[in-house]
């Protein structure tokens, strides 16, 4: 490894590595450096994406789809089933395939992309960022004008630079998930399962990926998953569900739903994706939020290198574009999210029986919340600012 760069990118994933690829095609000696032996591994996701977000960036490719899914069924904690009438396509990713594709478009694009990389320290240095990394049993220090954190949630980079990462066990979802086999599943829809004891403080999820495979996870508040590991209650949703499935694969992890980080910049530092906590925080999903960051942030790095400051104030361009493209919208998510995840099983049971009344054109989202929080004025001011296109 070379010992200088204008931008040093800690974390290999879609936020990472697209992050270089538009800083490299600015004109930027950039280096990623990812732990892991490869890029798009360990896979900790559900892999699921809408087109429309997906199509900013790329054009679907089958080599990365696994499956294309039509609509989403909801379940009560009583088992009522609603199918609810959704406006988009949606895909199930091979992840590992994606990841390396984008990986692949930086290095193209003239990023320099080392695996087993591992940071672990940073200092600065009058202009610069310093890095320690360790590699295949050799120590770098690594200078860089720009540092970007695209390490998950908790960054070290973001630790390292001052900024408060750190999310409370109430925001944080613990999730596990098994690849399953054998499944007789509509391959079309996916499964939204709810109710406080299969999925304390979140939901449980059905992705299928074809022939009978499908992601089945869930996401638990950090609160309920202190004294009970989020697995125990994925594997009796299973063996309820599904208890003829083969598990293929299994995968944890933790996913920051806590709307947004307030501060995600900080001199010569920029946070992208999970580490900057730019996942929805009603949903959980993050994979086009990651490469919507990213395009910012690789353009404002290349613009602050090119005049010359790398200090906070200038790169708060960065937050201030972020916050009006999504970050005020996530700020309306957790609200919501605050307002679904308390309702009790009765409501939701209420609710999944009064959406399966209605003819299947109108049973949208934007309904389905607005029938569940009828009794939160507040929440449901937020509702067509979110939903307007799913009235």
């Amino acid at each position: 490894m070379n010992e200088r760069y204008d931008l040093l990118i800690v974390g290999g994933g879609p936020a990472g590595c697209y992050t270089a690829k538009v800083a490299a095609e600015h004109g930027l000696r950039v280096l990623v450096v990812e732990k892991d032996r490869e890029i798009g591994l360990p896979v900790r996701c559900a892999e699921g994406v809408g087109e429309a977000g997906l199509r900013e960036f790329f054009e679907p490719d089958p080599r990365w789809i696994a499956n294309e899914i039509e609509g989403f069924s909801f379940f009560a904690p009583d088992g009522t089933q609603v199918d609810i009438a959704n406006r988009e396509i949606g895909y199930v990713l091979e992840r590992r395939i994606f990841d390396r594709e984008i990986g692949r478009l930086a290095a193209e694009a003239g990023a320099k992309i080392v695996t087993r990389a591992m940071a672990v320290g940073m200092t600065n240095d009058g202009a610069a960022r310093k890095v320690t990394i360790h590699h295949l049993g050799k120590t770098h220090r690594i200078e860089a004008k720009i540092v970007v954190g695209a390490d998950g949630v908790e960054s070290r980079v973001g630790r390292w630079a001052g900024l408060r990462t750190a999310c409370s066990l109430h925001d944080i979802e613990a999730g596990a998930q098994y690849l399953l086999a054998g499944l007789n599943i509509n391959p079309r829809r996916c499964q939204l399962w709810f109710g406080h004891d299969a999925t304390p403080g979140g939901y449980l999820w059905v992705f299928p990926k074809g022939d009978g495979k499908a992601n089945v996870g869930l996401g638990i508040s950090g609160e309920f998953s202190k004294n009970r590991s989020p697995f125990d209650y994925l594997d009796r949703f299973v063996e309820t569900h599904f208890p003829s499935a083969s598990k293929l694969g299994a995968i944890a992890g933790a996913v920051p739903c806590s709307g947004g980080l307030k501060r995600f910049v900080a001199d010569g530092v920029l946070l992208v994706g999970d580490a900057a906590h730019q996942v929805n925080p009603l949903s959980g999903g993050g994979i086009v939020n990651a490469l919507k960051a990213a395009r910012i942030a690789g353009r404002i790095a290349a613009e602050a290198i090119a005049a010359g400051d790398v200090s906070r104030n200038r790169l708060s361009a960065y937050e201030g574009e972020w916050m009006d493209l999504l970050g005020k919208t996530h700020r309306r998510y957790y609200r919501l999210k605050e307002g679904i995840f308390g309702l009790s099983d009765g409501t939701l049971n209420r609710t999944a029986q009064s959406m399966k009344k209605l003819d299947y054109e109108k049973r949208t989202l934007a309904r389905l919340f607005r029938l569940a929080l009828f009794k939160h004025p507040s929440l449901l001011l937020e509702i067509p600012k979110l939903f307007f296109a799913l009235q």
